[in-house]
């Protein structure tokens, strides 16, 4: 679904050289962007038609689409979860949006942005609006659903769906909702977003932002090395980015099953001790330690995957006593080849569901 913006302005867009505090303007050789805009009456027969010419700078990490004259509005498809509820922060417009490119983004999840939210809660969906110009070349990005830290940021990984291909995006300043169907079941405290495979490259998309909207919980992941704290910070922390407010995601939630005490759904504070409770030393070099919890006797799987979501290790299957159990890797695929340094993801299937953490190869 795409929406439409009937005007557009021409108007300067702040970046960022880090170690230096520079701006761009719209149109300048120097700019990062060059943005065209034909210019038409503003009455009810006339129409503004936009041509947009986009181009990256390798020192611009934080960069931000061109600031609109008017919000861009949005309307909600409909999820696919049975008894539906939307948890989202933004007013239905959106004034701006943000990517991270180049040295921005890296492994395991440098560039990532994510919106917290705060309920009991089963989910089915996560809705993304997002816009390009020009830049999309087949990028995918893995989506993540987190726990809370405990200090109002993301923490342990609930739910990954990696390598997504959001399908065609709209050119900005339209905007194009792109829904991806993950399960993961939340308490109090939580936060969903995505990170843009595209380390030490171009961006492949801007995220929207509402910057008029009600205040809400965006994060994004900051790079080491680029001249801000590293870690997740508010992006209004960013320079250009400093309205920021909320992001454009969103999620989509159903009913928890209606034997829940009794059947738990995964994340859920009765099914707590469930999951993949911590594997270090990561990064790794050599092997790594991954310690597993399974809530009631039966059958575990432990399996590596890279982020393309191809398999490369079964590390344990079959049936576990209840409690706690340790295995490790060594770094190879099941057939005892070495494997590339990079980031790779450990699932834990057991009868009441699944758990996935992130781990680092470092070769």
């Amino acid at each position: 679904m795409t929406f439409s913006l009937s005007r557009v302005a021409t108007l300067a867009v702040p970046s960022k050289k880090y170690g230096a505090t520079t701006s761009s303007r719209l149109g300048s050789t120097s700019s990062f962007l060059a943005l065209l805009a034909l210019l038409g009456g503003f009455g009810q027969t006339d129409r503004l038609a936009a041509a947009q010419d986009f181009a990256f700078d390798a020192d611009e990490l934080a960069v931000h689409a061109p600031t609109v004259a008017e919000p861009v509005p949005v309307v909600t498809e409909r999820g696919t979860c049975d008894g539906e509820t939307v948890f989202s922060h933004h007013d239905g417009t959106f004034e701006g949006a943000y990517a991270w490119s180049f040295g921005g983004v890296s492994a395991p999840n440098y560039g990532a942005f994510a919106e917290g939210f705060t309920g009991d809660a089963s989910i089915c969906e996560v809705q993304f609006f997002l816009a390009q110009l020009g830049q999309q070349n087949g990028q995918t990005m893995d989506v993540y659903v987190w726990e809370d830290t405990g200090t109002d940021d993301p923490g342990a990984v609930l739910a990954i769906v990696p390598a997504v291909d959001p399908g065609p995006i709209s050119t900005w300043p339209n905007v194009s909702q792109h829904n991806v169907s993950i399960s993961a079941g939340v308490s109090g405290d939580w936060w969903v977003g995505y990170w843009g495979d595209w380390a030490g490259q171009a961006a492949g998309w801007f995220l929207a932002g509402d910057e008029s909207g009600a205040a809400g919980r965006p994060r994004t992941n900051v790079a080491p090395g680029n001249g801000n704290p590293t870690g997740w910070y508010h992006p209004n922390t960013i320079f250009g980015w400093e309205s920021a407010r909320s992001l454009g995601i969103q999620v989509v939630t159903g009913d928890a099953p209606a034997d829940a005490p009794d059947a738990p759904y995964p994340g859920s504070e009765a099914n707590a001790l469930t999951g993949i409770r911590n594997i270090a030393p990561n990064p790794f070099r050599d092997s790594v330690s991954i310690d597993f919890t399974v809530p009631n006797r039966g059958s575990a799987h432990l399996d590596v995957y890279s982020v393309a979501g191809r398999h490369v290790s079964k590390l344990e299957s079959g049936q576990f006593e209840r409690g706690s159990h340790r295995t490790e890797w060594d770094g190879r695929d099941s057939a005892g080849r070495s494997q590339p340094g990079g980031v790779y993801l450990v699932r834990l299937t057991t009868d009441e569901g699944s758990s996935v953490r992130r781990v680092m190869l470092a070769r």
